[in-house]
C-alpha cells in the first residue's frame, strides 16, 4: 500500500485493514467494525507477510516500519487471527444480505404468542480464547473443539441475562 509523508503506523494499519475489508466485499458498517476489531488483535505492529505460505505474519520492528513508510510503500499482512476475523465477518455480512427479502417484496411474520418479556442472554470469551477461535477459523479447523474439554464431549458457555426468552 502507498504511504504519504506524515503517516503513522496506526494510520497505515487502519487504511490497510480498511482495504482488506473492501477487497473482501464487506459492507461499509462491517468494514468499520472489522478495522476497529482487527486493530485490537495484536500489539499495534505493522505485520509483514509470512516467510512461507503456511506461516504466520511477522511483526516489523518500529525502525523497519518507519523506514518502509518513509519510502512511500509498505506491504501489510494480517495475522491469522485478523484473517479469521475477516472471514468470520465476511460470512456474517453475506448471511445478513442473503436473509433480506427482494426489494419491493412484502413480508410479515405473525407475532409469537409464547414470548416472555425479558432480556436475552449474552456470552463473552476472553481475548485469548477469541484469538484461538479466530486462528482455528482462519486455518480451516472447527472454531472450537468440545472433545478437548475436561468434562466430556460437550461445550459449556456462561451467559449473563435471562436465557429463557420464550416458552
Amino acid at each position: 500500500m502507498a504511504t504519504r509523508p506524515g503517516d503513522s503506523a496506526a494510520s497505515v494499519r487502519a487504511r490497510a485493514f480498511a482495504a482488506m475489508a473492501r477487497e473482501a466485499g464487506l459492507a461499509p458498517a462491517a468494514r468499520a467494525e472489522f478495522v476497529r476489531r482487527a486493530t485490537t488483535l495484536d500489539e499495534g505492529a505493522l505485520n509483514a507477510p509470512a516467510d512461507s505460505a503456511a506461516g504466520q505474519a511477522r511483526a516489523r520492528s518500529a525502525a523497519d516500519a518507519s523506514a518502509a513508510i518513509q519510502r512511500g510503500e509498505i506491504q501489510v499482512a494480517p495475522t491469522r487471527a485478523q484473517a479469521g476475523l475477516l472471514n468470520l465477518m465476511k460470512a456474517r455480512d453475506q448471511q445478513s444480505v442473503a436473509g433480506l427479502p427482494p426489494a419491493g417484496a412484502a413480508v410479515a411474520l405473525p407475532q409469537a404468542a409464547n414470548v416472555v418479556p425479558g432480556t436475552a442472554g449474552t456470552s463473552a470469551v476472553t481475548p485469548e480464547v477469541a484469538s484461538a477461535i479466530l486462528a482455528n477459523v482462519a486455518s480451516g479447523r472447527p472454531p472450537f473443539n468440545p472433545e478437548l474439554g475436561q468434562v466430556g464431549r460437550v461445550s459449556w458457555f456462561v451467559t449473563a441475562g435471562d436465557p429463557y426468552t420464550s416458552t
